[in-house]
Formats: C-alpha cells, sequence, structure tokens
C-alpha cells in the first residue's frame, strides 16, 4: 500500500514539474527581457572568464556602495563557457532551478499538513504566473523565491521536526538569499526569535557546521569590505541615518498594500489587485480557524508578514517587484491549506474543487494574454532579447559591411551598456562591430570604440522606457538633427531605430529650449 502512495505521489508531481516546465519554456526562445541590469552581468561575467578576474562583489543594490555577492556571477558563468554566453542557456538553468520549488513545497505542504496540501502547494508553484516570470529573469532576483523556500523549509525542520539538518537547510537558504539580493539579509532576526519562541536549539555539532556555513556564504563581503575600505558598511549605516529615508505610517501601508495585492494577484489569483488581495485574507482567516497547532500558525504568519518591517523604508525595492519573493511559498502555503483542507472535506469538497478551477482559469488567461512572452512584468522597459537582435540585424544588412556608429535613448540615459552588450553577442559573425556615437561612457564597460572619426552612416536607437526626463528624446532628436539626416525609420517590437546620414552642414530652425538644455548638459545628441 505505501508503495502505491509513493508511486502514485511521484507521478502526480512528475505530471506536475511537466506542466510547470511547459509554461516556462513555452515560446522561450529569445522571448525574454534583456535590458541594462542583463547586459551589466553580461560584462561582469565576461571580464571574469576572459581576463580571468574573480569576482568579490555581485551586482549592485538600491543603496549605493553596496552589493550583493558575487554567487550569481559564478552560476551564470557555467553556462556562458559552455554555450558561449547565449542568453537563453542561463534562462534555462535558472528555469530548472525555479522548477525545484515543486518538490520543496511539496514537502513542506505535505509535512505542515497532509498529501493533498503538498500537492495542491506544488501546483499553485507550477502554475504561478510571476513564478514563471522570474524563472525566465535574467537577473539576480530570480533567485529570491526558491532561496527563501528553502530558508523556511529548514525552519521548519528543525523547530517543528526537530531535525538538526533543518537548521543547517534554513542557513543554506538564508546564504543563498543574501549571495542573491542583500537585503534579505533582514531575516536573520528570524533565528533569535523562533529559538525564543520554539525553545529548539543546535547541537554543538549542528552549530560548528552553522558556523562554517555563515563563514562560507558571507565571506565574500567581509573580503569585499577589507578590498574596498568598508564602503558598504558605510553606505549601509549612512543609509540608515538618513532622516528622509522613511516613510510616513500612512505612505508605508499604501506601499505594503500596493505591492503585496500585485504579488497576490500574479503570484496566485490572476484577477485584479484589490480583489486578489480581498480573496487572500478571506483565505487567511479561513487558515486561522481550521484545526492546526497555534506556533504552526504562528510560524505561518510570521513568514506570511515578515516584509512588514521593510515597508518604512523609502527605497525602490520596498515598492518594487521583488521585495515579496523570499515569501512566494508562504503565499500560496496558505491558499493550499485552505484548498486541501476542503478536498479532505466531504462537505467541502465542491468548494475546494471550485477554488481550484477558478484559480487556474485566472492564472492561465494571464499566459495566454501574455502570448507565453513573459517579459514585462519584471523587466521596466517593453522590450525583448528577440527585437534586441532584429535591431541588431538590420543595422548590418543596412550597412553592407562599411562601418557604422550606433546611438541610443537608453535607459538609463547616455549610458550603452545594453547596446554594447548585445552587438557583441550577435555582431562577431560580421567580423567587426559599430561605433558609438553617444556621450563619452568614462569608466563603464563597454565594447564599442568611439565614433571619433565620424564615420557616415549612423543609427539612432530609441528604447521604449517611461522613466526617462519628458525632455530626454525631443532634446536628443533635436541635438541629432543638427547633424545627421534621417534616412528611413524601423520599429522593432516597441524599439525605434533611425537609419541616418551624418551632415555637419545641415541648418534647423533653432529651438530656445531644448538650445538651453543642451547648455546645461551636452551629453545629448549623438556626435561624440
Amino acid at each position: 500500500m505505501n508503495r502505491f502512495i509513493h508511486r502514485k505521489s511521484v507521478f502526480v508531481l512528475l505530471s506536475i514539474f511537466i506542466f510547470g516546465l511547459f509554461l516556462r519554456v513555452n515560446n522561450l526562445h529569445d522571448i525574454f527581457f534583456y535590458g541594462h541590469d542583463q547586459a551589466r552581468d553580461f560584462h561582469a561575467v565576461f571580464e571574469m572568464l576572459t581576463i580571468p578576474k574573480l569576482k568579490i562583489t555581485g551586482p549592485g543594490t538600491d543603496i549605493p556602495g553596496l552589493f550583493a555577492g558575487p554567487l550569481f556571477y559564478y552560476l551564470a558563468a557555467i553556462p556562458s563557457m559552455l554555450f558561449r554566453f547565449n542568453p537563453n542557456a542561463f534562462a534555462i538553468l535558472l528555469i530548472c532551478i525555479n522548477l525545484l520549488g515543486i518538490p520543496l513545497i511539496y514537502i513542506l505542504g505535505k509535512r505542515y499538513a497532509n498529501f493533498t496540501v503538498g500537492i495542491v502547494a506544488a501546483f499553485l508553484w507550477a502554475l504561478s504566473f510571476e513564478l514563471s516570470n522570474f524563472s525566465r529573469f535574467i537577473s539576480n532576483p530570480s533567485l529570491l523565491p526558491i532561496s527563501g523556500l528553502i530558508f523556511f523549509l529548514g525552519l521548519y525542520l528543525f523547530f517543528f521536526e526537530k531535525k538538526q539538518k533543518g537548521l543547517l537547510i534554513s542557513i543554506v537558504g538564508y546564504g543563498l538569499a543574501t549571495q542573491t539580493e542583500f537585503y534579505p539579509v533582514y531575516l536573520g532576526i528570524l533565528y533569535p526569535l523562533f529559538f525564543w519562541l520554539y525553545k529548539t536549539f543546535p547541537t554543538r555539532k549542528t552549530s560548528i557546521y552553522s558556523i562554517i556555513l555563515v563563514v562560507l556564504f558571507f565571506s565574500s563581503f567581509v573580503l569585499a569590505e577589507v578590498k574596498f575600505h568598508f564602503m558598504g558598511v558605510q553606505s549601509l549605516f549612512a543609509y540608515l541615518s538618513e532622516p528622509h529615508g522613511y516613510m510616513t505610517l500612512m505612505d508605508s501601508i499604501r506601499l505594503y498594500y500596493s505591492s503585496l495585492a500585485r504579488t497576490l494577484s500574479l503570484n496566485i489569483f490572476g484577477m485584479g489587485k484589490s480583489i486578489s488581495f480581498i480573496l487572500f485574507f478571506l483565505l487567511y482567516g479561513i487558515f486561522l480557524f481550521l484545526p492546526f497547532e497555534k506556533k504552526k500558525k504562528l510560524f505561518l504568519s510570521v513568514w506570511l508578514f515578515a516584509t512588514v518591517p521593510l515597508s518604512i523604508f523609502k527605497t525602490n525595492l520596498v515598492g518594487g517587484n521583488f521585495v515579496h519573493s523570499p515569501l512566494y511559498a508562504s503565499y500560496i502555503l496558505v491558499v493550499a491549506i485552505v484548498i486541501g483542507t476542503a478536498l479532505e472535506t466531504k462537505k467541502f469538497r465542491f468548494m475546494g474543487i471550485l477554488v481550484l478551477l477558478i484559480v487556474t482559469f485566472f492564472q492561465l488567461r494571464l499566459y495566454v494574454r501574455d502570448n507565453f512572452t513573459e517579459s514585462f512584468v519584471l523587466g521596466h522597459q517593453p522590450m525583448t532579447y528577440h527585437d534586441e537582435k532584429q535591431v541588431v540585424l538590420y543595422t548590418y544588412e543596412q550597412a553592407h559591411g562599411k562601418p557604422f556608429s550606433i546611438c541610443s535613448v537608453s535607459n538609463p540615459l547616455f549610458v550603452n551598456i545594453l547596446w554594447s552588450a548585445v552587438y557583441t553577442l550577435n555582431g562577431e559573425k560580421y567580423g567587426y562591430l559599430p561605433f558609438w556615437a553617444g556621450p563619452s561612457q568614462g569608466a563603464s564597460a563597454t565594447f564599442l570604440q568611439p565614433d571619433s572619426d565620424h564615420v557616415p552612416l549612423r543609427f539612432l536607437i530609441i528604447e521604449p522606457s517611461n522613466q526617462l526626463p519628458e525632455h530626454a528624446l525631443p532634446t536628443t532628436l533635436y541635438a541629432e538633427n543638427k547633424i545627421s539626416r534621417v534616412v528611413e525609420e524601423k520599429i522593432f517590437g516597441k524599439i525605434r531605430v533611425q537609419k541616418r546620414v551624418v551632415d555637419t552642414n545641415r541648418k534647423i530652425r533653432e529651438n530656445s529650449k531644448y538650445e538651453e538644455i543642451l547648455k546645461r548638459d551636452n551629453r545629448y545628441g549623438c556626435f561624440f
């Protein structure tokens, strides 16, 4: 009988895994967001592998001078070496890592409640539109949902099942989370809190192993602080001591509601933010009345609301798409517990089936509506790597083997890291790279040489973005029209490309508004 149940669970989990894999890889090739951060990481990994140059810091954070750990770069190095830096290969690796959440949340759901809850939780993880987006997002935050799940799974095993290895598992999750993004370091306060609440402590052997793991995961931070004269610590304390870095109570509540409602909509319910928020807390209220130990309910509740303290800080992170990601599994578990309990109860079985079908329908609707592109939930610009490759192809075809230059209206403004990376990745077969005709890049990583000879053919690439100053594009076009004329304009997705010919004898009507902007900042325009 036990063997039959085991085979049944393996078959069901395998089916869920295949379902989750399909949702994540369908229409995958080149259909993912590739922006400044992805290009920045490409430059870092390329430098690490070709110089070679080991990294002791990772991507930057919202606090200038404070960096995440370098683990993401070393992870990216694996597919980069094997598949010549093809971003699709890294996307596949991240998808595989994300899918590990299916068996992990099944284990936690089954141990917390029962087999049915575990299966429902695994299904909801596979189904989640937002988790699918995270799996295809080639950036360090993509690892946060799985590292957060590992962290809390380990805590549950340690405090409720008295398994010493649970503490080690939680430290691995904690280390992965803080290497991925620095802000989850705050989760460390849960260790003393749970030690105090549950009165369970590690043995001497477990304590030693725990210390070793902590040293391993945080050694890169220590090395970086020593090498860079404690720049990260100074930046963190400067931020925490900044009186304008905190929000009022009402602003904190509004921001927390907005970001959480968005997460609940995309992660579970697939409906509007407000209705998703109401539905979740309705189910959470039902969960509180279910016959589970109070200590278990407290554990899951602490997990659910672990991001509340972050809401007082005024950073892009708190209002962004990643802040709640280490807690995604907790939202799924609450819904799975209520649905699973209903399915196990004859009186409420129909209701459990109905809720599960409704959630499935609205989540799948998001995939269909998005045409399985899953590109723009986490990326702040509506453009894909596919569109960018089409831009590269077009410019080379128009150049007919002759030298040309590019300039861009990019986010961030005046920075060419993205197009430097995309041309490097896709220009090798043409045997040469374009020149860069925009502002000097200073110390920024770039593979494009400046257009010092002002070659006649130029392409102005205009990225879609609502985060640039309103005057950025018209000022750039005004400045560029003074020195080049448009031959034709093409659109690739949401990216506009103007083919231009340099003509320094052009005369256009002077505009005092734009002339004043150019006097203040001469980086507008593309004449290096």
